[in-house]
């Protein structure tokens, strides 16, 4: 899990349903292309991720938090098998 928050304005509802579409943007001279992308490797992971409020009230910033699954259920590392060949 990963969690990045921030102080500012915050999120706004005419937005919020499309925030991880390409190429929307309410920034000067952005792309739009960031939360897409970090959205669409997260999905290709199989995780998630949840935007919040990161605070109460205006000002109170966003928290996103990226959920991501564990590798494998032995963990991570797999040492491979000594051949028949390199024992001799």
């Amino acid at each position: 899990m990963l969690q990045v928050t921030d102080q500012g304005k915050g999120i706004a509802d005419s937005i919020k349903e499309r925030l991880f579409e390409p190429f929307v943007t309410t920034k000067a001279g952005g792309t739009g292309l960031g939360l897409s992308i970090v959205h669409r490797a997260v999905e290709a992971h199989h995780g998630f991720i949840l935007v919040d409020r990161n605070g109460k009230g205006p000002g109170g910033g966003t928290k996103f938090t990226v959920i991501l699954p564990r590798l494998g259920t032995q963990g991570t590392r797999k040492t491979p098998r000594a051949s028949a060949r390199a024992l001799a």
